[in-house]
Order: structure tokens, then sequence, then C-alpha cells
């Protein structure tokens, strides 16, 4: 990780240790960048945190002269400039707010070591989200193992409303663990709608509105509207979805 700041160096660190404990971790600040690559040590992926847009481009094309990473994740500060980090070389496959639920941080770099992409907007190909686990190898220094994911299926007494969610909606309810009606609030949610929107829209009441919305955060480990958002795009939700009232759905069966 190359980062400005030593305590969100050091931050970072911390909780990907806590995840991956064999895979080696290390540190360095923009100083290091200037040095000559070290042609003995790969590195699998680079996070890099951006002081500040103007420095985007030059940070990134030191990084890879001075690691040669194979893939780089960007961190910064607000919402990010999609036409610039897509004018990066092929090398940057991810984005994470640095304000971000430490959540964000593993899912993204879980998501980035199983081969896929981690940026805050829908991509064209979304694959699968596998789970990642490390372990010790007597050749190097970590060796990742990629299954298939263990979808969570909502508990029995969890409301079964929304079924006339289609079928990749479906899909993405179940990846994140959410109930269909769950998973329509937060699309609502995503789209700037205040509750009171989202229950007009859901024709649902206010306090059903409410009640959903806590047990959106609480099945993400979120603690509000925006971080909910950022941890199920993490995962590989792209919540493209269009709810319609119950009432319109009725009428049109």
């Amino acid at each position: 990780m190359v980062a400005r700041n030593t305590l969100l160096r050091a931050g970072v660190l911390q909780i990907l240790a806590d995840v991956s404990p064999n895979v080696v971790l290390s540190g360095f600040s923009y100083t290091d960048l200037d040095r000559h690559p070290d042609r003995s040590a790969q590195y699998d992926i680079l996070m890099l945190s951006i002081a500040s847009p103007e420095r985007l481009v030059s940070l990134v094309s030191a990084s890879l002269k001075a690691f040669a990473p194979k893939r780089i994740i960007l961190m910064a500060e607000g919402p990010p400039d999609r036409k610039a980090i897509e004018q990066l070389p092929d090398q940057v496959v991810g984005y994470i707010d640095k304000s971000a639920p430490p959540e964000s941080f593993i899912n993204c770099v879980q998501r980035v070591l199983a081969g896929g992409h981690c940026f805050p907007w829908p991509m064209a190909t979304i694959p699968s989200s596998p789970f990642v686990t490390a372990s010790q190898s007597a050749d190097s220094a970590s060796t990742w193992h990629i299954g298939s994911v263990i979808q969570p299926v909502p508990s029995p007494d969890s409301p079964s409303d929304g079924d006339g969610l289609a079928q990749g909606a479906l899909a993405e309810a179940q990846l994140l663990g959410l109930t269909p009606r769950q998973y329509e609030v937060l699309v609502l949610l995503s789209r700037g709608h205040a509750l009171k929107s989202v229950a007009r829209v859901l024709d649902i009441s206010l306090g059903t509105t409410k009640a959903h919305t806590e047990s959106v955060y609480q099945r993400l480990g979120a603690h509000n509207r925006n971080a909910a958002v950022y941890i199920a795009r993490a995962r590989g939700a792209t919540l493209d979805f269009e709810p319609e009232p119950v009432a319109r759905r009725q009428s049109s069966a």
C-alpha cells in the first residue's frame, strides 16, 4: 500500500491483516515511488492513496514504474472522476472512498483478488463474486484459493413481499443477503429517494419503509445510505432495477 498519511497506511493494513493474516502486506510512502524497482519483489495488488485529483495520473504512473503491480486499487476522498479513471492503464481495477467502512475495503480487495473489478458504478460485465481465502504456501508468501459464493438465504420470518423482481434483481438480492423488498428499498435509496418517497413508490407505509431500511443497513454492515450503496456495489450489485408500486403490479397481473 502506498499512502502519504502514516495513520491511513497503518489502519488499512491492519484491516486487511485481520482478513488475510497469511498474506504479506507492505506499506510505503510517496518517497518510495522515486526508488528503483525491486525486481525480486512481486506485488499482486497495490492500494494507492491519491492525495489530490491533480496527482492521479502522475501517482499511478510512478507506482507502475516503481512496483510494477498486477492490479491497482485507488483510494481517494469523495466520489471518483469516472472519466479520468477509465482513461488510466488497465492495471487500475478498483476505487475506494477513504471514508468508506472497513467492510468496503475488505470486499473490494477480495473481489479484485478473485479477478474482478471494484468500482462504485455498474460494470458492463460483472463476474460472480467468489469468496477468497489465503493459506501459507512453501513456494510463495501466499496462495489464494477461490471458490463459489455461498449465497445467503433470508430467514424464514423475513418479509417475502416484492416477489415481482426480475431474475437479475432477485440474483442481486440474494448476493447481498436481502429480501426482494429490502433490495427494492436499497435501489430507491441509491437514487436519492427520501423515505417518504420510497414508501410512496412501493405503496407501503412509512413505518414499514423505515423497518426495511434499518434491516438493509444491518445486513450490509452499513450506518447510512451512502455506505449501504457503496458496499452493495463493491460486492458486485449494479442496483440497475426499476421498482414498481405493488398496486401497479397487481393491476397488471
